[in-house]
């Protein structure tokens, strides 16, 4: 099976990225790994990620129904069997980036909203609010870039 690309430095540095990032548990961020590094996209049962990972069944369901209700991965079946195979979700880059447009504009909302209140003092801190704008206009563009990105994933 997989049994390679688990042991590979890729592997041990994507899984702990993505605990990182996303704060998955590390089992989590394992499972997601895999699928991600699964480049074939063949798919994985839960029965593969079980023996595996020598994990429970329960910590692999939990692991398995939150990255499904995150989007970040996907399942099928095969016509000969049963089983569910599950794959990353072809469309998890798109939606990661809309998740961080989502949390960058909320931050650029509150930053906006706190210089308005600062200019209403009448000594108001101008270094501080001259950061605030170099910040705003940053993540204006940052916004703007993953716009860019996500327009051209859609019409990947």
């Amino acid at each position: 099976m997989k049994e390679k690309l688990i042991k590979t430095p890729l592997f041990e540095r994507s899984s702990q990225h993505f605990a990182q990032v996303y704060g998955y548990p590390p089992c989590t961020a394992k499972i997601f790994s895999l699928m991600l590094l699964d480049f074939e996209r063949a798919g994985i049962t839960f029965e593969q990620i079980t023996e595996q990972f020598g994990m429970s069944k329960s910590t692999a369901s939990e692991a398995l129904a939150y990255l499904l209700k995150e989007n970040h991965i996907a399942f099928f079946q095969k016509e000969e069997d049963r089983k569910r195979y599950f794959k990353i979700n072809p469309d998890f880059m798109k939606i990661r980036y809309e998740n961080i447009a989502s949390k960058l504009s909320e931050e650029q909302s509150i930053l906006n909203e706190i210089s308005a209140r600062m200019e209403q003092y009448d000594q108001s801190d101008v270094p501080t609010m001259r950061k605030f704008e170099i910040i705003s206009k940053t993540i204006e563009k940052s916004i703007q870039n993953l716009q860019n990105a996500i327009k051209k994933l859609e019409t990947t």
